[in-house]
């Protein structure tokens, strides 16, 4: 009964919510409709409990977990957004735009981190494999896909804003460089069978063409980035899948192994989206009910706090009760479905009665960057990585990572340095820059 409670909320706040804020902003790259499409809707499946791996039900405490989420991550940035998510009208002015920010500076300093990146993935994975390229060694890549080097790691991480960073500079000159480098850096963590930075590269290069948009929409533009996301989706579970059989080494049927009822889709895909995304859910509740009354007062939510910048985990020689301690409570449904979404970070921390305050903070910050990305380009880009991050949440705790906010902090770096932030308001008045001036010219190119 529980279950189909929750499952009517989430179906009727997720179209009511979304519906109503795409009405009133007019367009669809807002945090209500991206959660609503990257968590609720996983989470609504989980409540379906296609998986004979799912308990038939959670634990008193998860349902307080997803009760909280509902609330502070679905009604909470409807109400937000509905007092204060105005029309976009605004366009940016790519030949203002291009005065602005297309120097060699700016240009260079995009293309040296996406090459600073690839070759930072490349000697990463030498140091911890013995190959460049773990591709070339299934087994390998299946061992160290998510090993890193301590200091080195924070470049193979920031691929995500390196991929924004290309695409904002192939929006400004429309080089062959920068769209090759783009593909390459996009690309890299294919050589250890990464997923998770691929994801992340995706979501950031779909919302930055939202707002400087290299491929103009349209209803042809609409069916091909359907295509496309349905692609990559596919790509994804299929390069997962492969993994699994060590390309062709084992036969492993995904849906048998997780005991998927219903219709698998091609090549399974349906089922292995299933356990990719809804058995997260099913692993919070395995985590929640072996954690006990462990808890981490903080630590694990707000590491960014802690260790973005000031690495006190290396300070306090590992003291740190970081990602590991999520690891070690680990109690997941099996190998092929081994994550817990981002509510065991904050359930660890402050257990049912208090996650509500890292999830408020988290939200808080999301709601906050949507409604300022209009303000400047860094804004902007500032809203599609984090963006990408918060899209994860159903996967892993991904957004209290701090390899996401060195990214961020290398990605809109040469962008908080520009003095100069030309974009129209709403109405279409220029706005006006840090210096007094307008940052348009007569004539300027919409973006």
């Amino acid at each position: 009964m529980t279950d189909t409670i929750l499952l009517v909320l989430i179906v009727a706040g997720t179209l009511a919510g979304g519906a109503w804020i795409s009405v009133r902003t007019r367009h669809l790259s807002h945090p209500v409709a991206l959660i609503a499409a990257s968590f609720f809707l996983p989470l609504g499946a989980a409540l379906l409990r296609r998986s004979d791996l799912q308990a038939p039900r959670w634990s008193y405490e998860t349902y307080v977990l997803v009760a909280e989420s509902y609330l502070l991550w679905l009604v909470f940035p409807s109400l937000a957004l509905a007092l204060w998510g105005a029309p976009d009208r605004f366009r940016f002015g790519r030949e203002s735009l291009r005065s602005s920010f297309g120097t060699p500076v700016f240009l260079w300093y995009a293309r040296l981190l996406a090459m600073a990146t690839i070759a930072a993935t490349l000697v990463q994975n030498y140091l911890v494999s013995g190959l460049p390229i773990l591709l070339a060694d299934p087994e390998l890549a299946y061992q160290f896909h998510t090993t890193t080097v301590p200091g080195l790691q924070i470049l193979p991480r920031a691929g995500f804003a390196a991929c924004a960073l290309l695409h904002f500079a192939f929006y400004l000159r429309r080089r062959p460089l920068d769209l090759v480098l783009l593909a390459l850096v996009f690309l890299s963590p294919l050589t250890k069978l990464a997923r998770i930075d691929l994801m992340l590269s995706a979501v950031t290069l779909l919302l930055m063409n939202v707002h400087f948009p290299v491929v103009r929409p349209g209803r042809r533009t609409a069916v091909a980035a359907v295509l496309l996301a349905a692609a990559f989706v596919y790509g994804m579970i299929e390069l997962g899948n492969q993994r699994i059989n060590r390309f062709g080494k084992y036969t492993v049927s995904y849906a048998d192994a997780i005991g998927f009822r219903g219709y698998r889709g091609p090549g399974e895909t349906i089922a292995v989206a299933y356990g990719y995304f809804a058995l997260s859910f099913e692993n919070l509740d395995r985590f929640v009910k072996a954690t006990g009354g462990y808890r981490t007062g903080g630590y694990v939510s707000f590491n960014p706090l802690f260790n973005t910048f000031f690495f006190v985990n290396r300070l306090t020689g590992g003291k740190y009760p970081g990602p590991e301690s999520i690891v070690e409570r680990r109690n997941p449904v099996g190998p092929m479905a081994t994550v817990e979404t981002s509510l065991a970070n904050f359930y660890l921390d402050f257990g049912a009665g208090l996650a509500w305050v890292p999830m408020l903070a988290y939200m808080g910050a999301w709601i906050w960057l949507y409604l300022r990305r209009r303000r400047s380009v860094a804004s902007a880009t500032a809203y599609c990585l984090y963006s990408a991050a918060m899209m994860l949440s159903a996967f892993q705790g991904v957004v209290t990572a701090p390899f996401i906010y060195q990214g961020m902090a290398l990605g809109l770096l040469p962008l908080v340095l520009q003095n100069r932030l030309p974009l129209r308001l709403p109405g279409g008045r220029p706005a006006v820059s840090a210096q007094g001036e307008t940052g348009f010219r007569a004539g300027a190119e919409p973006g």
